[in-house]
């Protein structure tokens, strides 16, 4: 093993130990109850459920992994042109480094989402959860170790760790969405104008990791602002979502930046809703300083495959060789796309048409 990738592992296992960062998705319309719990059961539809992976540092000879499962859904949407509630939750897993540090998370969140307008809905997300690192001390090589030429894990490390390697902590988080959707109802489709604007804080209870006997550690609190957007062109199957998106925690920050366009392959059938939408997202997006992140995503039906790659542009690609992270994703939605299924959400209407979608996602 060459010392920089050494030296490459053990700064990294030192900024998670010290800082205790979140892991983060770069398909982040594919995550999106990690950036607000204000879109939990927040979309074009009734529920859905999501799978994340990502590989990232291959070349440090052990590398990141983290894996995720979320599913969300909305109660009351077909009694209600007031308001409804969102319910749903993940859960995730992190690998990291060869001391096989592991974090564990189960969110549960609850939302209220209201009508404030014609075409504006505001949503109020609170959420709670468990969270759980552990890691096997006896894998990590330390400083006073090398020798040299080379480390000799036999030797003292100096370092003093509890007895404990595993720690679990009770975790709080919040959110609120603006959401704006106008539609325009044609035949076939709907040309649809959506804008999102969001604000959550996640691990508002500040928990506290003590892996050392000396130097317990909180895990700061991640704020996340968020503004994402979907412009159909009119007459034309081409869309355009524009997404912006801003965390920090602690110290650390993290800027977001870029497009999908959206390519409409085949029309819905706005009466019957056995045919859905086929549509091609391709994209790119810029994580500032750090990385460019080509992307796609494939939509079939209720389906909605995606894929990215981070090409590494920071420092850090003298220590990966400029491979960053590899990322697949998998989402199913109960669409809410035909005029019969809006109709029978509200029993006694007037029967002059369909209430309007319920509210837009990023994605859709």
């Amino acid at each position: 093993m060459g010392i920089r990738n050494i030296i490459f592992k053990l700064s990294f296992f030192c900024t998670l130990s010290l800082y205790a960062q979140d892991v983060h998705f770069s398909q982040l319309n594919q995550s999106q109850l990690l950036i607000n719990p204000a879109n939990t059961g927040f979309f074009d539809g009734y529920s859905r459920a999501v799978l994340n992976y990502r590989t990232q540092w291959k070349s440090g000879g052990a590398p990141y992994t983290t894996m995720m499962a979320a599913f969300d859904a909305n109660v009351g949407v077909k009694k209600s042109r007031k308001a409804f509630i969102g319910f749903g939750g993940y859960i995730y897993q992190d690998k990291a480094g060869d001391g096989s540090w592991k974090t564990f998370n189960a969110d549960f969140m609850g939302n209220i989402i209201v009508n404030v307008g014609k075409s504006a809905k505001l949503s109020g997300a609170i959420g709670a959860g468990i969270g759980q690192t552990s890691t096997n001390n006896n894998s990590y090589s330390w400083g006073v170790q090398y020798t040299g030429t080379q480390f000799n894990t036999t030797l003292p490390s100096n370092e003093t760790f509890n007895n404990s390697r595993n720690f679990t902590w009770f975790d709080l988080s919040s959110g609120i969405s603006l959401d704006i959707d106008k539609l325009t109802q044609q035949f076939t489709h709907n040309n649809r104008f959506a804008l999102r604007i969001g604000f959550a804080g996640y691990h508002l209870n500040s928990p506290k990791l003590e892996f050392t006997t000396n130097n317990p550690q909180d895990i700061a609190r991640r704020f996340v602002a968020n503004v994402q957007s979907r412009i159909d062109i009119k007459e034309s199957p081409v869309s355009i979502m524009p997404s912006f998106i801003y965390m920090w925690q602690g110290t650390y920050q993290e800027a977001n930046l870029g497009t999908f366009v959206r390519y409409r392959f085949k029309d819905e059938t706005k009466t019957t809703g056995l045919r859905s939408e086929t549509a091609l997202y391709m994209g790119c997006y810029y994580r500032y300083k750090d990385a460019i992140i080509p992307q796609f995503m494939l939509e079939i039906k209720s389906w909605m495959f995606g894929f990215s790659y981070d090409e590494t542009i920071s420092t850090y690609k003298q220590a990966n060789r400029g491979l960053g992270a590899f990322e697949i994703s998998l989402k199913w939605t109960n669409l809410r796309n035909a005029l019969f299924k809006q109709r029978r959400e509200f029993a006694g209407g007037t029967g002059r048409g369909s209430a309007p979608p319920t509210s837009s996602e990023k994605d859709r």
